[in-house]
């Protein structure tokens, strides 16, 4: 294998984007009851999350329908509770599995260990029907999404406010949905399926698919046109699969007064680090290997090496508590130390 700098000659995605948004969990020993009521008084323990923006950032048109979430956890579950502003409820699948968004829905993407595999989705819709995946790797990253994931004791359901699939019945106003999701299912792959403890920090985020429709024969009839995607934390793409956007999720206990706002310090490494991989699926899809794309130029990208050959490589960046932050062309981003790495202990400086 050989060893090259890396250099880069766009603005650097740490500089393009901010951190972002960050949710403090706090713990509950009242289990919310799920029957889609996110007004029970165990819920004034969780803050609201900013109402959802577009999919790609604050720079597209606010969205037409207010959506918020709020979270809880326990030693069990993690609760969620969203609310969505909706003047046409209307379904069509019925049945569990069916892909959901292809209605209007709600989704929620988890990965535990920030490493942007092996994160789990949940669609939702207001037939309070369910689609889950697991993905081992996110699709651009080649990965193939295990359909047959179905966890037991998924627990969820849906309360409507106005009547649905009736554009003659009484007003539509919105819908409500509470999700307890069990935290053996999500910690499968953890290390010792170890489950989160206070001050773990989890990646999350929201989706809310919205189809514009029209009324024909007494019926919503969803329109030809590209669906709207309005999320809690901006992608900055039209892409829900990009791990490394997604918010951060901070358990806490039950102590409310304990939401004070952190920061990511790792946040530049891990978008430096993402700059190379996205710069060599790029290569490697027009050129079939990839590279040290030395004819790059830019001060940021100066101590990042790569250790590669046509076919693999891995890039890492040393941060400032002397650890190591590593992303290799499985998209599998990650932290180690230089002792674990003498390869790369040698030469990142």
């Amino acid at each position: 294998m050989s060893l090259f700098l890396l250099y880069a000659n766009f603005e650097s995605s740490a500089q393009k984007f901010e951190q972002p948004k960050k949710y403090i969990c706090h713990k509950t020993i009242i289990a919310p009851k799920i029957d889609g009521d996110i007004n029970e008084s165990v819920w004034n323990l969780a803050e609201k999350t900013d109402y959802f923006i577009d999919i790609q950032g604050i720079s597209k048109p606010i969205p037409e329908h207010q959506t918020f979430v709020k979270m809880l956890w326990s030693d069990s579950f993690l609760y969620v509770a969203a609310f969505l502003q909706e003047p046409k409820l209307w379904a069509n699948l019925k049945e569990d599995e069916s892909i959901i968004f292809y209605d209007n829905d709600f989704e929620i993407f988890i990965d535990p260990d920030g490493d942007r595999q092996n994160y789990y989705e949940f669609e939702f819709n207001q037939l309070n029907k369910k689609w889950d995946l697991f993905l081992p790797q996110s699709y651009m990253d080649f990965g193939k999404p295990i359909y047959e994931f179905n966890p037991e004791n998924l627990k969820h359901e849906v309360k409507l406010f106005g009547s649905i699939n009736n554009p003659s019945g009484k007003n539509d106003s919105a819908w409500t949905i509470e999700i307890a999701i069990p935290l053996y299912t999500l910690c499968e792959t953890l290390p010792d399926r170890k489950f989160p403890k206070v001050n773990d920090c989890w990646r999350i985020n929201f989706s809310r698919v919205e189809w514009q429709t029209k009324i024909e024969n007494g019926k919503y009839i969803k329109l030809k046109k590209p669906e709207d995607n309005w999320v809690w934390s901006p992608q900055h793409t039209i892409n829900m699969h990009r791990p490394e956007q997604w918010g951060y999720l901070l358990f806490k206990d039950n102590n409310i007064e304990d939401s004070a706002i952190f920061t990511d310090k790792y946040w530049n490494e891990k978008m430096l680090l993402m700059d190379v991989y996205y710069a060599e699926q790029k290569h490697f899809e027009e050129f079939g290997n990839y590279t040290s794309i030395k004819n790059m130029n830019s001060e940021e990208y100066k101590n990042i090496q790569i250790l590669f050959n046509n076919f693999q490589y891995t890039a890492a960046i040393k941060a400032n508590d002397n650890t190591l932050w590593l992303i290799d062309n499985t998209g599998k981003l990650r932290q180690i130390t230089l002792e674990s790495y003498p390869d790369f202990g040698k030469f990142v400086k």
